[in-house]
């Protein structure tokens, strides 16, 4: 803990260098970004957004990565959902005068693949994440039936996956000391984004898989939060692991195998509270990645991206004038509704500063 909090001592914070090339936008850079032409205030900044923090560790996102940035004009000129060109690839009903996604493709859904086995006590709720991913960008989220995972501990080698009249797919796994860890995508064709590109619905915006299991990329990964991509043209598929959103559980900055379990220092209230809350920004994150929007460079906001977990969870449950500009252009929802759709939902679950930025907020656009 700072000195500061514990003494009248002054204490200066030590910030560390961006990564080379990266410039932070300034105020003017980031209000530039949003294009909002029509002055409209619900993509107003004001002062419910804030330029992005300074890095605090050598581990942190844009001390890594040297990321430009995504502004609102470069989206609407990239974004393949926005094309009025029939894609070839896509397998549903298409409408090219449509103005929001749904209008263009009306058969088109979210769906959310349950992976493995679900603990109640270090999971989320799966019907308030699949409401508030709906919420969130007001199109229909619909489950895929549960995918059976068996874990091979004989082989160490391989575990397997089976969904539906699928034959077991061979997965990819690492094994030490009693944990193991799935591979995301194998050159050989045996990690679980090929499995989930066998089970892509047509009508599918995105097609992501959820699971209690650790994940892994590389082998020299510690663990990867999980992974999207497409592999067949139309077919967004990825996977995300929540092993380690759980507070109670602790791990090694070092070895992938060493896990702590039993760390309870929150009441089970809490505890639930902050995987949700967890889970929540990391689906609409990721979901919102395969709709086009890129990682977000000019105000604190839930597209920014993340070096390592701690920072992960101090990123915001809402997006910036830019993204939430990108979005709306996409989706055509009601901004005013969707907050206070956002708001009944933070109340369900009791997030009370988020309540307040809504109110904050809300105030500013109608006053």
């Amino acid at each position: 803990m700072p000195k500061s909090l514990n003494s009248k001592k002054s204490y200066k914070r030590k910030y560390v260098p961006y990564v080379k090339g990266f410039r932070p936008p300034n105020k003017k850079d980031s209000i530039a970004a949003c294009l909002n032409h029509s002055q409209k205030k619900e993509f107003a900044p004001h002062t419910s957004f804030k330029l992005i923090p300074k890095c605090t560790s050598q581990d942190d996102w844009l001390a890594q990565y040297c990321d430009q940035g995504q502004s609102f004009f470069s989206y609407i000129q990239t974004c393949p959902w926005l094309s009025e060109q029939e894609p070839y690839y896509i397998n549903q009903s298409f409408n090219p005068s449509g103005r929001k996604l749904r209008d263009r493709y009306p058969d088109g859904a979210i769906y959310i693949v349950p992976l493995g086995e679900f603990d109640s006590n270090s999971s989320p709720d799966f019907t308030l994440l699949l409401e508030y991913a709906q919420i969130f960008f007001d199109l229909p989220v619909k489950t895929l039936p549960k995918v059976e995972l068996t874990v091979d501990k004989k082989f160490k080698t391989f575990s397997f996956v089976k969904s539906g009249r699928n034959l077991p797919f061979k997965i990819t796994t690492r094994y030490e000391n009693d944990q193991y860890q799935l591979k995301t995508r194998s050159e050989e064709g045996q990690g679980l984004l090929e499995f989930l590109d066998t089970i892509a619905p047509d009508d599918a915006f995105c097609t992501i898989a959820l699971t209690m299991s650790d994940l892994y990329q590389d082998d020299s990964d510690l663990f990867v939060a999980g992974l999207a991509t497409i592999l067949t043209p139309g077919n967004h598929v990825g996977v995300f692991s929540l092993c380690r959103y759980d507070p109670t559980i602790q791990f090694s900055p070092e070895f992938w195998n060493n896990i702590e379990y039993g760390n309870d220092h929150l009441n089970p209230e809490e505890k639930k509270r902050l995987i949700l809350t967890r889970s929540c920004r990391l689906i609409t994150h990721e979901i919102a990645h395969t709709f086009g929007i890129g990682h977000c460079i000019y105000y604190q906001c839930l597209m920014n991206g993340s070096g390592h977990l701690a920072e992960d969870f101090q990123q915001p449950m809402f997006l910036c004038p830019v993204d939430l500009h990108k979005l709306e252009y996409l989706c055509g929802f009601d901004i005013i509704g969707r907050y206070m759709k956002m708001k009944e939902f933070f109340q369900k679950i009791g997030l009370v500063n988020d309540i307040k930025w809504i109110d904050k907020r809300l105030s500013f656009i109608k006053d």
